[in-house]
C-alpha cells in the first residue's frame, strides 16, 4: 500500500495528520533574546515537489528532539504536527498557514527521494513599485551584486556574492558564500 502524501498548498488547520515530503531549503535558529543560552526556535522553510512552500517552527521546549534530525537541503516525510494561521510580520511564505512540531510529530529522511526547483520567490519589480506590497512578509528590491566571485580562505578557494537590496530608502549589502552562492546564482 502506497504512502498518502498531503500537497503542501492543501494544508491548513482542520486537522493534525498530514503527511508531507518536503525539502528543507532554509533552517535557522532564532535566538533568545531573554538572556538564555537556549535557541527561541528552530525555524524553517519547507518546499513540496510542486514548489509550494511552508514556514515550519519547532518552539525552544522541543529544539532537542528534532534539531540534530533535520538539516537543510535534505529531503523529508513530516507528519503529525499542528497547523495555525501564519500571521505576524516577517513571514516567510505566502502560504496562509504554518506548521508547528509537536512531541508526537514524526520526521523521516528521504534518501532517494530529490525535490528541486528555485526555493526563492521574487516579486516582480513592477509590482512593488507601482502596487502596495504586502510588506508583513521579507521583501525588498534588488538593486546591485557582485556578481559571483572567488577568494582563497585558509588554502581552500571559496565562492562568494554581495546582494544589495534597498527596502524604503535604506540600503543592505549582504554578502553569500559557498552553497548559497549557488542557490541565488541558478
Amino acid at each position: 500500500m502506497a504512502l498518502r502524501v498531503d500537497d503542501v498548498s492543501k494544508i491548513d488547520a482542520s486537522k493534525d495528520t498530514w503527511t508531507i515530503v518536503v525539502k528543507v531549503i532554509q533552517l535557522w535558529l532564532t535566538p533568545s533574546y531573554s538572556g538564555s543560552k537556549l535557541p527561541s526556535s528552530l525555524e524553517m522553510v519547507l518546499m513540496d515537489s510542486k514548489g509550494f512552500k511552508i514556514h515550519a517552527t519547532i518552539r525552544r521546549t522541543l529544539v532537542y528532539r528534532f534539531q540534530n534530525q533535520i538539516s537543510e537541503g535534505r529531503v523529508y516525510q513530516m507528519s503529525f504536527f499542528g497547523v495555525c494561521e501564519n500571521g505576524g510580520d516577517f513571514r516567510t511564505t505566502c502560504h496562509p498557514y504554518k506548521i508547528n512540531f509537536q512531541m508526537h510529530s514524526i520526521v523521516r529522511v528521504m534518501a532517494n527521494t530529490s525535490i528541486s526547483g528555485k526555493p526563492f520567490s521574487f516579486m516582480a519589480l513592477s509590482d512593488v513599485v507601482f502596487k502596495e506590497p504586502d510588506t508583513s512578509f521579507l521583501i525588498g528590491i534588488l538593486t546591485g551584486s557582485s556578481g559571483e566571485q572567488e577568494f582563497e580562505k585558509h588554502g581552500k578557494v571559496q565562492k562568494r556574492i554581495t546582494l544589495e537590496i534597498d527596502q524604503d530608502g535604506v540600503r543592505v549589502e549582504a554578502a553569500f558564500f559557498g552553497k548559497y552562492v549557488d542557490e541565488i546564482v541558478r
